[in-house]
């Protein structure tokens, strides 16, 4: 199996790779990644850690004037034995975007190897549009026809019922016949777990959240309010935020501005070996992606982060809405205030917080074990595609993406920084 992607960032989708790599090496099977950009951008300690389970290959392996290959590798020529030796004995190329995947269509093309299939997995429910709207960018087009209407549905990964949900009401899109599994995340032999018991004396609440500090990640920006007016309110409670991202001299000055930096820490990145030992320090977790259910899975009480919502709004709990994808917003779920909650979580005893926290355990194993989602990914159908039968021009593609990134520079309002926001 071989996995496309840019770099290795700490991230949800990095961090599964990592996961699914440590599990199939267990295995015996043998685990390849290719990333595109140079080592240094991915995370050191990732990069150290995946390359003890797994084939790791940059973009200078495999392309001639690999200098360019970060923006350039549709149009770069490849190493012909090179790519031949890393696609040997691979039947799966899994991928994340578009660009990947005409990327794996490329190389199994100029190297005309047949019956290795293309995967594409739906991590994120706006990462594919619908490629028939008229105002989309050329590449985009290009990548959610290919994806959408040229790859076989028994090659689509989508993580949630939900995801298939969407793309038939929003785009008349049929993915029935897609692949649904949840994601991976809870390696059951390995955990550390919350205890909740001998809470001081004043009822202390210490919140976090990791991850990426993005536009549309919003919650980032509301929960510093919402710490603000429960503290006014006489709440004791502390707010640690994990993560990098363009957020985060926008939330260094709501904190300076609130004057909280006793009580609001940004703590940049966190070693994903650090993050179980790190999470059972605190009470709650409010975030979204693999996070929240890293957090739950060790019994941390944890808060929906909704994403691109303006108000300080959530579902609830995760452990009672992880069969759906909590990314999505579904008008017919009733939205609570998260100030409000947290309030109510204040006033549990440690008998009550512990019974939540198991409820958050038991969800997080039953739906989320990497060993499922390993198994997932090879069992059933999938079909290999015809050569040479995709036409698009990947010089106009690549011309479209870079114009694009360029106006994207020049107004926050353009498509590409808005794509991953929720309506």
């Amino acid at each position: 199996m071989l996995f496309i992607y840019r770099a290795l960032t700490m991230g949800g989708i990095e961090t599964l790779f990592l996961r699914l790599a440590k599990d199939r090496y267990r295995e015996g099977k043998v685990t390849k990644i290719l990333l595109l950009s140079k080592p240094n951008k991915s995370d050191l300690e990732l990069l150290t850690d995946i390359k003890l389970y797994a084939e790791v290959y940059f973009a200078k392996d495999i392309f001639t004037l690999s200098v360019l290959s970060n923006v350039l590798p549709l149009l770069l020529p490849i190493k012909q034995e090179a790519v031949r030796g890393l696609l040997e004995n691979v039947k799966q190329i899994h991928v994340s975007s578009g660009h990947n995947a005409l990327l794996a269509y490329k190389l199994i093309n100029e190297t005309n190897i047949k019956n290795t299939y293309i995967t594409v997995g739906f991590y994120h429910s706006r990462e594919f549009p619908n490629y028939r709207t008229s105002n989309l960018p050329f590449y985009e087009k290009v990548n959610s026809h290919f994806v959408l209407n040229f790859l076989p549905k028994e090659n689509l990964l989508t993580f949630s019922s939900s995801i298939v949900e969407l793309y038939q009401k929003k785009f008349t899109i049929d993915l029935a016949e897609a692949k649904t599994f949840r994601i991976g995340v809870i390696d059951t032999t390995s955990l550390l777990y919350k205890q909740y018991k001998d809470s001081t004396s004043d009822r202390q609440i210490k919140l976090c959240s990791i991850g990426r500090l993005v536009n549309f990640k919003t919650y980032n920006l509301w929960m510093i309010d919402v710490v603000y007016k429960l503290r006014n309110s006489g709440l004791n409670i502390t707010y640690d935020i994990y993560g990098t991202g363009p957020l985060y001299d926008s939330m260094q000055l709501k904190i300076k501005q609130y004057n909280l930096e006793r009580y609001v820490r940004l703590l940049g990145g966190i070693e994903y070996k650090e993050i179980q030992s790190e999470l059972t320090k605190y009470d709650l977790f409010i975030g979204s992606g693999t996070a929240i259910i890293e957090a739950s899975a060790v019994g941390v009480c944890s808060i929906i982060g909704l994403e691109s919502i303006k108000k300080p709004q959530t579902y609830g709990y995760f452990c009672d809405f992880a069969d759906i994808d909590y990314n999505i917003i579904d008008k017919s779920i009733e939205l609570q205030s998260v100030e409000n909650i947290i309030k109510e979580f204040s006033a549990l005893t440690n008998e009550q917080r512990a019974s939540l926290s198991k409820k958050h355990i038991d969800v997080t194993a039953n739906i989320f074990s990497i060993q499922a989602c390993s198994k997932a990914f090879e069992t059933g159908v999938y079909k290999s595609i015809a050569l040479k039968s995709f036409e698009y021009s990947p010089v106009r593609y690549v011309m479209s993406f870079l114009f694009n990134k360029l106006l994207s520079s020049l107004s926050k309002e353009h498509y590409v920084n808005n794509k991953y926001k929720i309506n």
